[in-house]
Formats: C-alpha cells, sequence, structure tokens
C-alpha cells in the first residue's frame, strides 16, 4: 500500500464543531500569515506592471516592455486563487476556536465594513485618478476601456472583499450544519498527499471554462468587479475558499500538503506557464488542454508557495509580522497612488524596469510610512486589524488580537 495511504495521522469520523477549537493546531500560523500578506503586496507588481503593457489600462508608458506581460499575466494565473485559500483557512480558524457568532461578527468589522468605506473613500479617489490619468489617452482600446470603467458601478481593486463577504455569508451557512449535525470527513490523504489534484484540477476546470469566450484571450481567471459578480468567477474562487476552509481541520503541522514544493514550484513556473501561454496566446487550440493547464497552474502554485513560505517563515519574525500587519492598509491604498506615479513619469526617457522599480518603492515605501505614523496606532489601525500596542506601553501583543 502506498505510504500516503497509510502514515497519515488518526482519522476522526466526523466534521463536529469543537466550539472552543481545536487544541492541536497552534494559535498563529506564521508562515500562512506571512503568506497572506505578500499576495496581497503582489497586487502592487501587478497594478505597477500595466502600464508597460498594451491594454485597457488608464496610463500607457512611452517604454512599453513585453516581459512585464509575462510577469502580470503569472502572477494573475495563481494570486487570488492562493489569497481565497488563505482565506477559507483562516475563516475556518476563526469559527472553530471562537465560533460562529464571533466569526460572523470579525469578518463584519475587518472586511465588509473597510470595503464600505472604501465605497465612499478609496473607490471615487481610484476613479478620479483614473480619470485624470486617462484624459489624455490617445489609444482606442484604452478610451473604451475608461468609459466601461467609469460609468458601471465597480468595487475596482476591492472586488475580492465583496466576494469574500459572500464566501463567508455561505461558510456560515454551513458551519451552522456542522455546528448542529455531524457530516462525514474526508480522509487525511484524500487532502493531504497529491491525490488532491486528482479531484481539484477537474473540478476547478468547470466554472474555468464558462469563463473564457473562443478565443481563449486571457491566461488565468476572469475578474468581476461588480455587486453581482459573476457566477462561473464566484464558483470559482469559492473552490479555492472551500478547500482552504477544508485544510484547517486536518492538522498539519509539519506541512504534509506542500511537501514537494521544490518540485511544484519549477514545474508551474517553467513548465505549466510557458504551456499554458502557448496554447492560449500562439496556438489559440486546443481549449480544454489551456483550461487544464491553468486550473493545474494556479494549484501546483498554491502548494508551492505555502511549502516555500512553510520551510522559512514558520517561527515567529517581528519584520513579517509588521509587513502582515501593514499589507492590508498598503494594499487597500496602494492604487489611486500607483496610477498617479504611473501618469508623473509615464513620459521620461529612461528604462521601463527602472521605471517600474521606482514606482513600486516609492509608493510602498510612503505607504508604509503612513501606516507607521498614521494607521498603526490610530482608529484605523484598529478598525482594519484590531488594536495593536506601541512597544512602550506593551512589550507583547496579546493572543486575541495576533488572531485579528
Amino acid at each position: 500500500m502506498p505510504s500516503f495511504l497509510n502514515s497519515e495521522a488518526p482519522i476522526a469520523g466526523d466534521f463536529k464543531s469543537t466550539g472552543g477549537g481545536i487544541a492541536t493546531i497552534s494559535s498563529r500560523h506564521h508562515d500562512l500569515d506571512a503568506l497572506r500578506a505578500i499576495v496581497m503586496l503582489l497586487g502592487i507588481v501587478l497594478h505597477a506592471s500595466y502600464a508597460f503593457t498594451a491594454g485597457t489600462w488608464a496610463v500607457q508608458d512611452v517604454r512599453q516592455n513585453d516581459a512585464f506581460s509575462l510577469i502580470n499575466i503569472a502572477i494573475h494565473g495563481f494570486r487570488m486563487p492562493l489569497f481565497f485559500v488563505m482565506s477559507g483557512f483562516f475563516t475556518a480558524m476563526l469559527w472553530r476556536k471562537r465560533g460562529l457568532r464571533a466569526l460572523v461578527q470579525h469578518r463584519f468589522r475587518r472586511v465588509f465594513l473597510p470595503l464600505l468605506l472604501g465605497v465612499f473613500t478609496i473607490i471615487p479617489l481610484t476613479r478620479f485618478v483614473w480619470d485624470f490619468a486617462a484624459a489624455s489617452a490617445t489609444d482606442i482600446s484604452a478610451k473604451a476601456g475608461i468609459v466601461a470603467f467609469i460609468n458601471d458601478f465597480s468595487f475596482t481593486h476591492l472586488w475580492f472583499l465583496w466576494q469574500l463577504c459572500l464566501l463567508v455569508a455561505g461558510f456560515a451557512i454551513i458551519a451552522w450544519l456542522i455546528d448542529h449535525f455531524s457530516f462525514p470527513r474526508l480522509p487525511n490523504w484524500v487532502v493531504l498527499s497529491p491525490v488532491r489534484y486528482l479531484w481539484l484540477v477537474p473540478l476547478t476546470m468547470i466554472p474555468q471554462a464558462f469563463m473564457k469566450d473562443a478565443s481563449m484571450a486571457e491566461f488565468g481567471p476572469d475578474t468581476s468587479i461588480g455587486l453581482f459578480p459573476a457566477p462561473s468567477i464566484l464558483a470559482f474562487y469559492c473552490i479555492f475558499f472551500c478547500f482552504g476552509a477544508l485544510y484547517y481541520d486536518y492538522d498539519d503541522p509539519e506541512g504534509r500538503i506542500s511537501h514537494g514544493w521544490k518540485m511544484a514550484l519549477p514545474l508551474g513556473l517553467f513548465v505549466l506557464f510557458p504551456l499554458g501561454v502557448a496554447i492560449i496566446y500562439f496556438i489559440e487550440d486546443y481549449p480544454l488542454l489551456g483550461n487544464f493547464v491553468q486550473a493545474a497552474f494556479a494549484w501546483v502554485m498554491v502548494f508551492g508557495l505555502m511549502g516555500l513560505f512553510h520551510k522559512f517563515f514558520s517561527g515567529e519574525n517581528n519584520t513579517m509580522r509588521y509587513v502582515s500587519d501593514s499589507s492590508y492598509w498598503v494594499y487597500l491604498a496602494h492604487l489611486p497612488l500607483i496610477i498617479m506615479a504611473q501618469y508623473v513619469i509615464s513620459e521620461w526617457p529612461i528604462p521601463a524596469v527602472v521605471k517600474f522599480t521606482l514606482i513600486c518603492v516609492v509608493v510602498t515605501g510612503f505607504l508604509l510610512y503612513t501606516y507607521h505614523f498614521l494607521v498603526r496606532y490610530t482608529w484605523m489601525g484598529t478598525f482594519l486589524n484590531g488594536s495593536r500596542k506601541r512597544p512602550e506601553e506593551e512589550p507583547a501583543q496579546s493572543l486575541a488580537q495576533g488572531a485579528d
């Protein structure tokens, strides 16, 4: 019998809420917390790169570089799937440790209310900056994209918070059922061993197949930024969210789920990604194979990056903890600043790589500065992340604050 069928920890018979939580799982998962933060910050890299690639972005830099197209479609192919896996995991953790009522209250405070505030602040500012920067656009396709962007309501870069609210609402219904009834539990090997690819990839291909038009013009999932998300897109991210929630119940302090990450990352980046790009952008045929490669790429990168971060960030790291705390604010506020920075330097006669680096460093540095002096220890920091005490006031954070 294969070892992964016989060497797992004892398998509980049913899913059942434990009320006070699962004592065998550590209070803070430093690796996954760090990974969630880096995924958020990759949004800055993604949006900064758009000015240097042809498309409908508000700013089209005079120094275009096709290498940025590869960077942004590679990041796009795994970033939000990975975010929703992490979100599902931490949602389940809150439910198990604090109960359903506390979970709903927490997500209402930390996700819905910041989104609501963003609707009246960051989103209008982003639209204003976009309109201003795009006013001088000469590309017809860019102008068409601008008109659609300005005239139709959207959550802009905060769309994932709205879809997370919807997924948490669905999760709350399932959690209530689990609190009151027992359900069969999948064997450990179905979730923790590589066998999971045999059901996760085909399952992901189903909603993904309904996203693409006949031309298969894009690599990775579509984006739905409106009030009513496309069902196929919401279902797509629901799969990743639900797997993250499911994974929490499989006590895995050794990171068995990400064993083989040293092979997974090269497989994703140097085999699946180039193959997917070739199929979608050059061969423009074999839609089923293209669908399979994109779904496989997303999952391989998810588990590969989970393994990488488990290897290097499993322990307490004050720097990474600070980055994790700041990442929410940095992501929420970054987009209007990115667009303005792109606009200001779009005509500069310097290499695209230098411009891109300058945009990322200046915007991120400014937002970290504002986080430390204007957000972290103020009402806004409490609003986004929970209360944080200055080092001279309190040497260590409480576990309850850490879970925020």
